[in-house]
């Protein structure tokens, strides 16, 4: 598992989720306490946050890309995408690992795909507000 500085980029999972999806529901309910419009809602600013992540790591040097994967790692763990966290701890202890950052491009696309498919206005609302 992937550690930076004590942390662990899965801390706050459950048993019994599917660690192989972008997306810990069952998490993001808790966080969220079950409201669907809250969860709507920060899902829209998460697909706002992270739309912007692979052209900015993509141009940053190696401090850069690491202030952003660490940032990348809290927020994803917050919204229950711990397989994208996971990965950006990776990036954030070798931000210069090419197929690391490829790796996360993927990750970043599969968890926009998915919040899009559960709520395809969610990052449309975001931005009005």
């Amino acid at each position: 598992m992937a550690e930076h500085q004590g942390h662990r980029a899965d801390s706050g999972k459950s048993s019994g989720e599917d660690p192989a999806g972008p997306l810990d529901l069952a998490h993001l309910a808790r966080q969220t306490l079950g409201d669907k419009a809250l969860e709507r809602e920060v899902l829209g600013m998460f697909v706002m946050h992270i739309r912007e992540i692979p052209a900015r790591m993509a141009e940053a040097d190696g401090q850069g890309r690491r202030e952003l994967a660490h940032a990348l790692t809290g927020s994803a763990c917050s919204m229950g995408a711990f397989r994208l966290a996971e990965q950006a701890c990776i990036l954030q202890n070798d931000p210069l690992n090419d197929a690391a950052l490829m790796s996360l491009f993927g990750m970043v696309d599969e968890a926009i795909d998915f919040i899009v498919y559960l709520y395809p206005d969610a990052a449309k609302d975001a931005k009005a507000d």
